[in-house]
């Protein structure tokens, strides 16, 4: 199934291509809420993690926890509601999970049940091992009191699950798991629009780990906008935490520490785009989206509906609005001009226009 993952930098505007992508007659952004987020493959303990620690520190100690820590989280996902993201059983029932198991099957390689370290629980006296351990001193077999009358208890459940799999056999399970997660909740005659189901940090594995007709674009949008949504906007005016510091020069040296994590690879099956682009320069980079992804022109049948560049313009060029927040913005700009946008005119807004999206 064709099928297109959009992401960026946490509010660098992804949703804004979405948007626009759900106005083709031909995509579909599934049987999900309202900008729902598909999280479970780059999740603490998610996908990407798991197969990380199966390659790269795999033992008998560590594998059967790597896949129960895993088990567990999709079981969380699966369970709860969050809304934006996780609830998986009330939108497909068990498929999700059955699609889960099956990817845990194929890479277990062996099951075993046995005593070792990480299934004892915790340890207790107990009558029985007080007699036991009393009659064995008596007759000479226990030499020492050292945990007399101590029994250790036991994990429920201490079968094991051992994945030896090869990083090729890793990597061909998580393709076959992309393509069950898309046949659950997309159209198979349209193309697939996922939203945030991978991280800019994840490009990186979009040739070995996903199926041949799957893209990805990021969308990154001007850093100084950013800073100021993050200090001056989600806080205090839309009550919303972030990660991202409100120091200006603390901002400045985590977003340079945090892109870096980023692998820059060189695939035909990614694009990067600017928000401000969508905006800005609207006719040539939607032809440059359709072009990636293989959007027939004719098929844009509900322009504007889900984004209107000329509603959007009012989330752009936010370190105009005050003279101290233009200020700040100068010293990120100094040092993070890679990461700003060249504005073709200026533009009025406010804080009262911006709006979430």
């Amino acid at each position: 199934m064709q099928s297109v993952a959009v992401t960026g930098y946490l509010a660098t505007g992804s949703g804004a291509l979405v948007g626009l992508l759900k106005e083709y007659s031909n995509t579909d952004t599934g049987r999900f809420p309202e900008n729902y987020e598909q999280i479970f493959l780059y999740d603490v303990n998610g996908v990407f993690e798991t197969i990380d620690k199966l390659i790269y520190s795999n033992s008998l100690l560590n594998s059967n926890a790597y896949i129960n820590q895993f088990r567990a989280e999709m079981q969380r996902l699966n369970n709860i509601d969050f809304g934006w993201f996780g609830g998986y059983k009330y939108l497909c029932k068990d498929a999700f999970i059955e699609v889960i198991e099956n990817f845990i099957n194929r890479i277990t390689s062996y099951h075993i049940y046995a005593d070792w370290y990480g299934t004892y629980d915790k340890k207790s006296l107990s009558i029985d091992r007080i007699v036991k351990d009393t009659v064995n001193f008596l007759l000479g077999r226990k030499k020492t009191f050292h945990n007399f009358g101590k029994k250790t208890t036991m994990i429920k459940d201490n079968k094991f699950e051992f994945s030896f799999a090869s990083p090729k056999i890793l990597q061909d399970a998580t393709k076959d798991l992309i393509a069950n997660y898309l046949d659950i909740f997309f159209e198979k005659d349209k193309i697939a629009v996922l939203d945030h189901f991978f991280l800019p940090q994840d490009s990186k594995r979009v040739e070995s780990f996903t199926p041949k007709d799957f893209k990805l674009i990021m969308v990154d949008r001007d850093i100084r906008d950013l800073f100021i949504l993050n200090k001056y906007i989600w806080v205090p005016v839309w009550g919303e935490n972030t990660y991202f510091p409100t120091d200006v020069h603390e901002f400045i040296e985590f977003t340079k520490s945090y892109r870096a994590t980023e692998e820059i690879v060189n695939c035909n099956r990614i694009l990067k785009i600017k928000f401000e682009d969508l905006i800005y320069n609207y006719e040539t980079t939607k032809s440059i989206v359709e072009q990636f992804i293989g959007l027939d022109p004719n098929n844009h049948i509900e322009q504007y509906k889900y984004f209107d560049p000329r509603k959007s313009i009012k989330n752009t060029q936010l370190f105009n609005i005050k003279p101290e927040w233009k200020k700040e913005s100068e010293i990120i700009k100094k040092s993070l001009s890679g990461m700003t946008y060249n504005f073709p005119y200026s533009n009025k807004t406010s804080v009262e226009e911006l709006f979430d999206g």
